[in-house]
């Protein structure tokens, strides 16, 4: 028995010890199209250890999901940054485009849903999943005043905190963007594109991401 308790245990320490020090490889299938990309454009990969990244994940977990960050992408530039996440159970992978304003911008915490290409009882499905996690992290949904009602999209916004300002023009352009998410929170705007194109291509996924975030950006 005691040799039985004694395997046990050396078995969970090789276990912890290798989740400690080994070390995530992205998935080729994907990274490698993505890097084709984003060289193209301008991009060059962006240090694991650069703190950004962990005010990424923050913002990102606004809408209730935890995610490994497999590799980001930053331009020069323009400090554009695009980051590949991969759900913690390995089941979904995603893009999303960070955007850094100045602290003296800082526009709180918020999310707005911009799903016009959902409809039916599996648009409502998503959406009242969406709510649920986002109540989780005090967000609560403004049901008018910041010019979003009637257009396709649901704005939830931290408690206590003042509503975004949109600069004119932006709610009809984010219509025109398909379906999004965006998240922001303080000096941190991530721009998420929800293709329903299960064929898409990562080089596709990725263009049309950065199309957009360069949209967007000017209104935000």
């Amino acid at each position: 028995m005691i040799e039985g308790i004694i395997g046990m245990l050396v078995a969970l320490l090789v276990f912890v010890l290798i989740a400690l020090f080994s070390k995530r490889t992205p998935n080729p299938a994907i990274a490698l199209p993505l890097n084709t990309v984003m060289t193209s454009q301008g991009f060059t990969l962006l240090d694991s250890a650069d703190p950004i990244l962990k005010a990424i994940k923050d913002a990102y977990r606004l809408t209730g999901t935890t995610a490994f960050i497999e590799q980001t992408y930053k331009r020069p530039k323009d400090g554009c940054i695009i980051c590949w996440l991969a759900d913690s159970d390995g089941a979904n992978n995603h893009l999303v485009a960070a955007l850094i304003q100045n602290k003296t911008d800082d526009t709180g915490i918020w999310v707005m849903l911009c799903l016009p290409g959902l409809q039916g009882a599996g648009g409502n499905l998503i959406r009242k999943s969406f709510a649920l996690s986002l109540s989780s992290s005090a967000l609560q949904r403004i049901e008018s005043g910041a010019g979003q009602a009637g257009r396709g999209c649901e704005l939830y916004v931290k408690r206590g905190d003042p509503l975004p300002s949109f600069k004119e023009g932006f709610l009809d352009l984010l219509q025109s963007c398909g379906n999004l998410i965006l998240r922001v929170m303080d000096s941190v705007i991530l721009i998420e594109r929800l293709s329903l194109n299960r064929t898409e291509t990562w080089e596709r996924e990725a263009k049309e991401l950065l199309r957009l975030t360069e949209a967007l950006r000017a209104g935000l």
